[in-house]
């Protein structure tokens, strides 16, 4: 799990990164956004059940906080419909904004961290 957890931090801080170059076009660092949105999904769901089970509230953090930066990236004014059952919240004609995806990222860092350090063993000297 603190692997996978790791892997999900330092993929937001690297989104976090890229996003914040402002070298790269608006459009340029929204498709990066996206792709790294799907990266670190795709490597949560591997640990979702445990995380939730040990840290609901931080599982909680998490899905808000990807749900946040999903809106941004694709220009929606709100993030998706929390409920699954209800379907994605209806894209407003707004544009992507990449900026405002850089909170959300430093929510997720946040968040890894302090389950990297909850689940790390901790080293006990005899």
């Amino acid at each position: 799990m603190v692997f996978f957890a790791s892997l999900i931090r330092d993929l937001a801080r690297e989104a976090e990164r890229q996003l914040g170059d402002a070298r790269a076009s608006r459009a340029t660092r929204a498709a990066s956004g996206q792709k790294f949105l799907e990266a670190i999904w795709r490597y949560y769901n591997l640990v979702d059940f445990a995380d939730a089970q040990r840290d609901p509230k931080a599982a909680a953090g998490i899905r808000l906080a990807f749900d946040e930066a999903e809106g941004y990236v694709k220009g929606t004014s709100a993030p998706a419909a929390a409920n699954p059952c209800t379907g994605p919240k209806p894209v407003s004609p707004g544009a992507p904004d990449p900026g405002k995806m850089l909170e959300p990222m430093r929510r997720i860092v946040q968040i890894m961290t302090g389950m990297i350090e909850t689940f790390s063993p901790t080293r006990r000297d005899s």
